[in-house]
């Protein structure tokens, strides 16, 4: 039955019970490349608009405030602020920000700590990383 005809009849409701050999390739741009690649260094980068000096993380290819290209990237500072935690079976997650910085990372967060607490992020060692984003394991306090 094609996807075009309207099903009338459960019974004749089919399934597959085979494998779909589906593939995919995702592309991290100019932007997510830049990124993962700090992350390989151990350091996290946003992108800036030249235009307007905003900066984004995750970075940009594009303002969202002047829509301008953005083409440069700089080092975010070490230190951020958690500015939210949510809790998944025995892990916790948190949202953290960063000083001058429009926007943040998702991350685990390691050791216990409070919205507001800073924190300051944990790499894998160096030989381990190979430039995704499990090369930053998480956050913990400072």
């Amino acid at each position: 039955m094609p996807l075009r005809e309207r099903l009338t009849d459960v019974s004749r409701a089919r399934h597959w019970d085979q494998e779909l050999p589906l593939t995919y390739a995702y592309t991290l741009g100019k932007s997510g490349q830049k990124f993962v690649e700090g992350l390989k260094k151990g350091l996290i980068y946003a992108s800036e608009c030249t235009n307007c000096s905003t900066r984004f993380l995750p970075p940009k290819a594009y303002c969202t405030k002047c829509f301008h290209r953005i083409e440069k990237y700089v080092e975010v500072p070490k230190e951020g602020k958690i500015a939210g935690l949510t809790h998944s079976g025995k892990q916790t997650y948190c949202y953290v920000t960063f000083p001058r910085i429009k926007g943040g990372l998702v991350h685990r967060l390691l050791k216990e700590a409070n919205i507001g607490s800073n924190v300051i992020p944990a790499f894998a060692p160096p030989k381990e990383r190979k430039g995704t984003i499990a090369d930053l394991m998480g956050f913990v306090p400072k």
